[in-house]
């Protein structure tokens, strides 16, 4: 689903697993519905890619729904400017300064 989509998203270019804060599935699973964000997310520095996650993970009034696939394809952040050479994504760009990628987990 969309939301797990943005999770993921937010996992790739933190390399930390969303709620890693965390010491239990309870935990977890209060801050979500809560609409509490992961700590991670906070370390991204404001734009697209910020407001995609933003877009897929944020809680929603009863009734509204998260944007459909397609909708989520066309968001800026994942539109690739075939004409711009130097449209590639460095992860650490989209990272607050100072907030170094986690190594990866075994």
């Amino acid at each position: 689903d969309i939301y797990a989509f943005g999770m993921c998203v937010l996992e790739m270019i933190t390399k930390e697993t969303p709620f890693m804060e965390c010491s239990s599935t309870p935990q977890i699973y209060k801050k979500v519905i809560a609409g509490v964000v992961p700590d991670c997310y906070n370390r991204l520095v404001d734009g697209p890619a910020k407001e995609f996650i933003n877009e897929c993970i944020k809680m929603r009034a009863p009734g509204d729904r998260r944007p459909s696939a397609k909708e989520v394809r066309d968001h800026p952040f994942l539109i690739k400017r075939e004409s711009d050479p130097d449209d590639d994504v460095d992860c650490t760009e989209l990272l607050k300064p100072g907030s170094n990628p986690c190594a990866p987990t075994k």
